[in-house]
């Protein structure tokens, strides 16, 4: 073991680092950096060439870390690396990068510009979540995927270029009201991600399979919504909050309505669901509150719990005998449940 003044290292591995705080440079020699969780005296680090592993909660909470540089050998940056840095405003992501883990720097709220170096090809689970003062990323081309909550309420990123990425999932820009983008639609290999227009009548672009979660969000002046044949997923939160939807009809081969697809949608009266269709999400229309009737098509294995809560108008519900519906509808002294084999 080495003990070299502020720091720990053993075989390469840096686990605790003793000094005063300020402008830290990183010994060479070091290959693993795990030392300085919530260490709130430091201002600055410079991670040496040779390190390949920031590990787990490696600088997590450093609430006053300000600037950090990172060398081109670093290969991996582990779950909540950065995790809670709230004084961090900028980054670069060495190109040799090949995993971002977890929240690497979830709530790094004073982070106000990503800069990801060719070679990296993906954004792992929660990695900008909540950075709220996020407002320039820089992707680079070979980028293909970003995973979910990626960049979940980032609520000042108004543009970033997603040309190359193949698959973006669920949740990954959900919440960044201030996004942009050329098109009115975001679509990426037939999943709609994102809206950006206020119009009262929709029609959604031929082609698309999946509607991602928080697509239409809060779009409170949609009255209607064409939906297109080969449609087969309504994502988590997709319309809710959309105060002024009153009709839906879903085409044949949608399967999944997920969790608050169509929550608060208050002047929802009519809801039509395909023969295609398998699974009511958990609170899918909860808070419908001028919904009276529902037909549950008869393929449908599961109503999950409080999928229909807080639809205080609900008096008629027809579904059939074998859907598991425990749990699914309000506690309405006016609602009448007629089980019905349809075939």
């Amino acid at each position: 073991m080495e003990h070299t003044s502020d720091f720990i290292i053993e075989d390469g591995y840096l686990h605790q680092y003793v000094g005063n705080g300020g402008d830290i440079v990183i010994p060479d020699g070091v290959r693993v950096v795990q030392a300085f969780e919530s260490c709130e005296t430091i201002r600055s680090v410079v991670v040496p060439e040779g390190v390949t592993v920031i590990h787990f909660r490696s600088f997590y909470n450093c609430k006053n870390l300000r600037n950090v540089s990172l060398p081109s050998t670093l290969q991996r940056i582990a779950e909540s690396a950065f995790q809670g840095c709230t004084s961090l405003e900028s980054i670069t992501i060495p190109g040799g990068v090949t995993t971002m883990n977890g929240n690497a720097f979830k709530e790094c709220t004073a982070l106000k510009e990503v800069t990801i170096q060719s070679g990296v090809t993906g954004i792992g689970y929660g990695m900008f979540e909540g950075c709220t003062s996020l407002e320039h990323v820089t992707l680079p081309s070979s980028l293909t995927k970003i995973d979910k909550r990626a960049f979940l309420g980032c609520r000042r990123l108004s543009f970033i270029n997603l040309d190359g990425v193949q698959h973006i999932e669920d949740d990954a820009f959900a919440r960044c009201h201030n996004l942009q983008s050329e098109k009115e639609f975001v679509i990426v290999n037939g999943v709609l991600y994102a809206y950006h227009g206020d119009a009262e009548h929709i029609v959604i672009p031929d082609g698309v399979k999946v509607i991602g979660g928080h697509a239409f969000e809060n779009q409170t002046n949609l009255a209607s919504i064409v939906f297109p044949d080969g449609l087969k997923e309504i994502g988590s939160y997709a319309f809710s909050r959309c105060a002024s939807l009153k009709r839906i009809t879903l085409p044949d081969g949608v399967w999944i309505i997920k969790e608050r697809a169509f929550m608060d949608c208050i002047n929802l009266v009519d809801v039509r669901m395909p023969a295609s269709m398998d699974r009511i999400g958990i609170g899918a229309f909860s808070g419908c509150t001028s919904l009276t009737s529902v037909i549950i098509p008869d393929r449908v294995s599961d109503v999950e719990y409080g999928a229909f809560f807080g639809c205080d108008s609900l008096t008629s519900v027809t579904v059939h005998p074998m859907t598991e519906c425990d749990d699914a509808f309000p506690d309405n002294s006016d609602l009448v449940i007629k089980r019905y084999d349809f075939s």
